[in-house]
């Protein structure tokens, strides 16, 4: 087989895949993912913009609350949180709104999975403690490693 089918028969996948990736129903309540292209997982989510949720929806589900922060950084969070969910770390700021969240809480998150930390120990491979975030409802989510961590507490709440 000459090269000229094997590359048509290749760009023929990518196609089928691209498109296969591009459709959907356009059902609200699934996640919207937008990865950065960088590996195989997606680095951030935006899900159940209808939806608002307390610190105490997140506790009920298994999230563990371990300290608070100070919000006078995060343009209009009305709370901060690092805690634990699934055995990773998870922060969350609690804003008032959804479109609160994505037009506050959006552009700090996204500088903050852009950060590259000063990591020079060979022996941790982990560069950047929070590299993806997810975004339910009214909340923002800083994800540990990925944001499956994240997605699968979103999963949990009512």
């Amino acid at each position: 087989m000459s090269l000229a089918p094997k590359v048509l028969a290749m760009l023929m996948a990518l196609l089928a895949v691209a498109t296969a990736a591009c459709g959907g129903d356009g059902d609200a309540s699934q996640p919207e993912s937008s990865g950065s292209g960088t590996g195989v997982l997606e680095d951030r989510i935006i899900a159940r913009q209808d939806a608002v949720f307390s610190m105490d929806d997140l506790v009920a589900q298994g999230y563990k609350k371990s300290r608070e922060f100070e919000t006078g950084t995060l343009n209009g969070a009305s709370e901060a949180w690092y805690g634990f969910f699934n055995q990773r770390d998870i922060e969350i700021w609690v804003y008032s709104s959804h479109a609160e969240a994505v037009s506050a809480g959006i552009p700090l998150a996204e500088s903050v999975i852009e950060k590259k930390a000063g990591q020079t120990d060979f022996l941790i491979p982990v560069v950047n403690r929070y590299p993806a975030f997810a975004v339910a409802g009214n909340i923002v989510m800083l994800c540990e490693r990925d944001v499956a961590t994240c997605e699968a507490l979103i999963g949990k709440l009512p």
